[in-house]
């Protein structure tokens, strides 16, 4: 997947920018109903927030760390609860580009993003099985939950095979 259009890292600064009386106007509600309010989510999908640190050849915009902070910073004017969430998402992407390249194939290829939220503390047991691990448990929280479309979290391993 290629991206058609070429976007600066000035030009998605600016459009974080203008997202900021979105967010403002579903602040409220989003904290009333303890998630992210889909038009929010829309609105960040269609200006390419979520693509931040992907690589190029996924159809990401493949910026730099500043452009992430600039970001994070401009959507907090409008909700800095919306920005943390908006975030996680984005910098979960540049996790999932640190796997080996036949998953980040497969994870992209008919897509530009994920959103995958991610418990890190190890909630549950990794056991080895034949083909991979089987991962039980329960996790505490993940932020962003309510729109993901993966997962991200980690276990112990059981130290039985």
């Amino acid at each position: 997947m290629v991206i058609s259009m070429s976007i600066t890292a000035q030009e998605l600064i600016a459009s974080a920018r203008k997202l900021v009386p979105l967010l403002e106007a579903h602040a409220s509600e989003a904290e009333e109903l303890r998630r992210p309010h889909d038009d929010v989510i829309a609105g960040m999908r269609e200006a390419k927030i979520f693509d931040l640190m992907v690589p190029r050849c996924y159809g990401g915009l493949e910026f730099d760390l500043d452009t992430f902070l600039e970001v994070g910073l401009a959507l907090s004017e409008g909700d800095a609860s919306m920005a943390w969430v908006a975030t996680f998402y984005i910098e979960h992407n540049w996790i999932l580009c640190q796997f080996p390249e036949i998953f980040q194939k497969e994870l992209y290829r008919s897509r530009s993003h994920v959103l995958a939220p991610a418990s890190l503390a190890p909630g549950g047991v990794a056991k080895k099985v034949s083909g991979g691990y089987r991962l039980n448990g329960r996790w505490k929280w993940g932020t962003g939950l309510p729109h993901a479309e993966w997962v991200i979290c980690s276990g112990r391993d059981s130290g039985k095979g």
